[in-house]
């Protein structure tokens, strides 16, 4: 707020500081404002913003790199859709916080690692590692392939975003299972 002070007294700012809002709501629940909100609240709240964040960010990369002209924007969403548990890219499911990409154990997210290599390997620029893979069944994968792969499709998505956007992706995040 220091940093900010200076314009709190400039010309045309007018600021009630009792007509902040005491509380609002997130999940149907009311959050309070006052006092400082706890760390239980703050990490749903977060991870929804990153979810959502992520959610949006990746259709408008994939729309901007595809390789394939022909594709709809219902066939592309069908794809991403697959990368993500639930199957939505509207309304986050805080049940599937420490599912999906996020998932801490390894082979819990092979199946959403996989399905995220399908948008990856259409885009331009796409390393000819990661285009040349060759699928197995799930049960068949060492831990090792999966994680190499895992940074693989980190590196490329996270360095097409910057390329492209100019600025750091935004990256799901999980919550700490204690929360």
């Amino acid at each position: 707020m220091d940093i900010l002070e200076g314009c709190l007294h400039g010309d045309g700012v007018d600021i009630n500081v009792d007509s902040r809002a005491k509380a609002f709501k997130f999940c149907n629940m009311a959050v309070l404002l006052d006092p400082p909100l706890d760390q239980s609240v703050v990490q749903p709240i977060l991870w929804e913003l990153y979810e959502l964040n992520f959610w949006f960010e990746l259709p408008a990369l994939d729309a901007y790199l595809t390789c394939s002209q022909n594709k709809t924007l219902q066939s592309c969403q069908k794809v991403i859709k697959n990368c993500f548990p639930g199957h939505s890219l509207l309304i986050p499911d805080i049940n599937y916080s420490l599912d999906g990409l996020t998932a801490t154990n390894w082979k819990h997210h092979i199946q959403y690692l996989l399905e995220f290599w399908n948008v990856l390997k259409t885009w331009a620029g796409c390393p000819e590692v990661l285009k040349n893979i060759i699928l197995k069944n799930e049960g068949n994968y060492a831990e090792e392939e999966i994680l190499t792969l895992e940074c693989q499709l980190a590196q490329f998505y996270t360095q097409s975003f910057f390329n492209r956007f100019g600025r750091a992706a935004v990256i799901l995040h999980c919550i700490n299972e204690g929360s």
